[in-house]
């Protein structure tokens, strides 16, 4: 639609940065990287799976497989679980993770180039139709951020981290955009949950493994 108009324009609001700044969650995770590299000489051990966490008078026992397949025990002095909805931390505690799951919707999104997109790179763009929900919006480089949603109305299990969903959800608004191989892509569904404590003893919850909510 050539006479679309912003229905929201951050550039008249006070201060420094009025603006939004959407970045590629592959350069965020790369930059994280880099800085605890330059900062801590600290390297992520990719492929390290936890196995156990016991937490006794004589302090912490942690049960690891690496990822050449060999097992390894060590013992810190503090375990922060930062390991996601999901986290091994959390259930290893015993730590309940109390709430409730929007089990119909279903979200989805997509770092990956689009050619011959019509609409402005320099706006939000919300798509909105009566069982599709589809946002994109330019990032740095050639990139743009796709989020797609079924708006409740599909099976739950209904969408796939697919090049063809995503292209199937763009279409409908945009006939004329193609997407590109993605560069990063995720799939969540909807929830409301938090811990009962965060802490148990030297172990701590941080992020989505003690609260996610929508």
């Amino acid at each position: 639609n050539t006479d679309a108009k912003p229905i929201l324009d951050f550039s008249t609001l006070p201060g420094r940065f009025p603006f939004i700044m959407i970045y590629n969650q592959n350069e965020t995770e790369r930059v994280l990287r880099q800085h605890l590299d330059a900062t801590f000489n600290f390297r992520p051990e990719w492929g390290t799976q936890l196995l156990t966490l016991k937490q006794g008078e004589s302090g912490i026992e942690v049960g690891l497989r690496l990822a050449d397949g060999s097992k390894e025990t060590i013992r810190p002095r503090w375990v922060i679980g930062a390991d996601g909805v999901r986290s091994r931390v959390r259930e290893c505690m015993g730590i309940a993770y109390d709430g409730e799951d929007y089990e119909e919707n279903v979200l989805q999104m997509m770092d990956v180039g689009i050619s011959d997109f019509a609409a402005g790179d320099d706006w939000i763009h919300y798509f909105i139709g009566q069982d599709k929900f589809v946002l994109v919006t330019k990032l740095p480089g050639t990139n743009y951020r796709v989020l797609i949603s079924d708006m409740g109305k599909a099976d739950k299990d209904s969408l796939g981290e697919t090049h063809e969903a995503f292209q199937e959800y763009v279409s409908a608004f945009d006939d004329v955009a193609a997407l590109d191989e993605p560069r990063w892509a995720t799939k969540w569904r909807v929830w409301k949950r938090m811990t009962s404590s965060y802490q148990s003893g030297s172990v701590f919850l941080a992020g989505d493994a003690a609260h996610c909510h929508s």
